[in-house]
């Protein structure tokens, strides 16, 4: 499953600000009113204003961190979705008789299968979709409040969000897409299946370098309303949110309860085309291995498996997107504080 910190990828157009007379968080959390505040405890820290080497090198470890924490979800979700005919694992009733079947099915490192071609190339791709993220977004809210002055900021956020996601998601997969095809392939395999090399030279065998873009397009949609739900949502619950006492005094507490909520809304809203993009990827739909597109998937599945087929997965996949959006929310603004230019970098 693609989510912020792992996946695909992503936070908010509004990061942190707050009131400079009484150190509460202002309702207004635009660039221009997070720059002018006072405040010491948040700070809005631009592109421009960040050394990107640390900056990479700080949501390096970050990403890499996240992606050990919610594997052992993301093999849980995987193998639901592509159907317990094809694992042979037995439908579960909640999370923890699940964990126990994997662990029996697939031992501790079964787990964490797939882990090392999805954080090697997720990671990077994360990397790359941060910075044209934090690249674009400020020129983009300009344009499009230029564009649209009478419009909301809700409307304001929506379009900039969008706009980001697809210019992020769209360079950012091209270096995804490959190792997410590897690790899903090698993480419903049995107990005793290939390694990462093995399940390489597999994919090529099967399709060449096509094969290791098998779900592109389903992916590119998925991350685009994905990212662009979760940012817009973090925008809109945050600024709601720094309206209630509580939360606008403690920053931390803001970040970390609206990443938890942007999370769970878009997971659940995304959820279906994950679906549908895993059977690609893996080959498990069907249709067989040239199944004609998402579209087709996504028809197959209901007809034949019904709706509730698209949320298999479904409690997995929300406890690690909402597990690893809380933590990015938490952490983002820390990161961009962090690399912060110094004073010999700002006169450059």
């Amino acid at each position: 499953m693609s989510c912020i910190s792992g996946s695909s990828t992503s936070m908010s157009s509004s990061s942190g600000s707050s009131n400079s007379s009484n150190n509460s968080i202002s309702g207004d959390l635009s660039p221009t009113a997070l720059s002018s505040s006072n405040s010491e405890n948040t700070t809005w820290v631009t592109y421009s204003q960040m050394d990107q080497s640390k900056f990479s090198t700080f949501m390096t470890a970050f990403s890499l961190g996240t992606s050990i924490i919610t594997q052992p979800f993301n093999v849980i979700t995987t193998r639901q979705q592509v159907g317990f005919a094809r694992t042979g694992d037995i439908r579960q009733p909640n999370m923890i008789k699940a964990f126990q079947q994997a662990l029996q099915n697939l031992g501790w490192k079964g787990l964490f299968r797939g882990l090392l071609p999805s954080a090697s190339m997720g990671i990077p791709s994360q990397v790359i979709y941060i910075t044209i993220t934090e690249g674009t977004r400020e020129p983009l809210q300009k344009h499009a409040t230029n564009m649209f002055p009478s419009a909301s900021p809700i409307i304001i956020d929506a379009i900039q969000a969008g706009a980001t996601s697809v210019l992020a998601n769209a360079a950012s997969l091209i270096s995804y897409v490959p190792g997410e095809v590897v690790s899903c392939r090698m993480m419903i395999q049995p107990k005793e299946g290939l390694g990462v090399s093995g399940m390489c030279k597999l994919v090529w065998q099967e399709e060449g370098i096509r094969g290791f873009y098998r779900g592109f397009n389903s992916s590119l949609a998925l991350n685009i309303v994905f990212s662009a739900q979760w940012w817009w949502s973090y925008s809109v619950f945050r600024r709601e949110g720094a309206k209630i006492d509580v939360l606008a005094r403690n920053p931390q507490l803001l970040d970390g309860s609206t990443g938890l909520l942007a999370g769970l809304v878009s997971t659940v809203m995304a959820h279906p085309l994950d679906t549908v993009k895993t059977r690609i990827m893996t080959r498990t739909s069907r249709l067989g291995p040239h199944s004609g597109g998402a579209w087709m998937v996504l028809k197959d599945i209901v007809a034949t498996e019904g709706y509730s087929a698209l949320f298999r997965g479904i409690k997995a996949s929300t406890t690690s997107c909402v597990l690893s959006s809380t933590l990015f929310a938490m952490s983002y603004e820390l990161i961009k504080r962090w690399s912060l230019k110094g004073d010999d970098d700002s006169t450059k």
